[in-house]
């Protein structure tokens, strides 16, 4: 039985009125995702840095996606770079700060691409890309690897250590302790040219401790390009944790759950600070 995560919210709700005329109380389908078919974050997550500045990543998004339309590794060298597909981005210092993430997400850990500069280390985030070495990424596996980027985007030019947990999200077996912030669940949809939407839901827990929880994430994706910026909102209804994949859906598509160290709440999100 899967999980609608609307009951948290309601919750939040009655308590601080955070949520109030946003959603209606439906009680018959709404489990609580605290309850114990919903699996402590434990051993399944992988630890991440971030701080990828907001601008370097929009700004060299469009060669990054030309990069993920092949391998990533040159077809005689499985560590060297292919030199083709990536000039355009890795010839400026914004495009190639946005390579080390996304080598980060993509590569299993140890291993590597390189270029005549840069070592692009893996750090083994995801599951599902970890074939970019040999083979251009498929729609589904550019989603995960956009979203594991824009997890790690920090507008402040700070590193903060997050931890992403999810379905997609490879295990790297530390037990993360002190990593209790709930703080959103992400997803990337692409339209047919492969163009990226963003999408993200905070978590009750992080609403309740944060004042401006939306204009937060607007600003942490989308930094000062608000208007070119695609992001949305999503609503409780949008996601549901399955309790058979151990994991969140939002859009029915699998989704990445962040968590942060009390402490860094607001050292990542300023907006939270009352």
């Amino acid at each position: 039985m899967k999980h609608k995560l609307l009951g948290s919210f309601l919750a939040v709700a009655a308590m601080g009125g955070l949520l109030s005329g946003c959603v209606e109380s439906q009680e018959s389908d709404v489990e609580d995702p605290d309850s114990a078919d919903v699996a402590p974050l434990g051993p399944g997550g992988s630890l991440g840095n971030n701080g990828l500045a907001t601008g370097d990543f929009s700004f060299m998004l469009g060669e990054l996606l030309v990069a993920m339309n092949a391998p990533i590794a040159d077809a005689k060298d499985p560590h060297v770079i292919n030199a083709k597909t990536t000039a355009n981005l890795l010839a400026l210092p914004e495009g190639v700060a946005l390579m080390h993430y996304a080598a980060a997400c993509a590569l299993p850990a140890g291993e590597y691409v390189e270029s005549d500069s840069e070592v692009f280390k893996g750090m083994g985030h995801m599951r599902t890309t970890k074939s970019w070495g040999k083979k251009a990424l498929s729609f589904p596996e550019q989603a995960d690897l956009f979203t594991c980027i824009v997890t790690h985007l920090n507008p402040l030019h700070i590193h903060v250590p997050i931890v992403l947990t999810g379905i997609d999200v490879a295990p790297d077996g530390d037990a993360h302790d002190g990593f209790d912030v709930e703080e959103a669940l992400w997803v990337t949809t692409q339209d047919l040219s492969g163009d990226p939407w963003f999408h993200v839901l905070p978590m009750p827990k992080f609403s309740a401790s944060c004042a401006d929880p939306e204009s937060a994430f607007r600003d942490r994706v989308c930094g000062q390009n608000p208007v070119g910026c695609r992001l949305s909102i999503l609503s409780p209804g949008d996601c549901e944790y399955d309790p058979q994949l151990q994991g969140w859906t939002c859009l029915q598509l699998p989704a990445i759950e962040t968590w942060l160290q009390p402490d860094d709440l607001r050292v990542l999100n300023p907006r939270c600070v009352p």
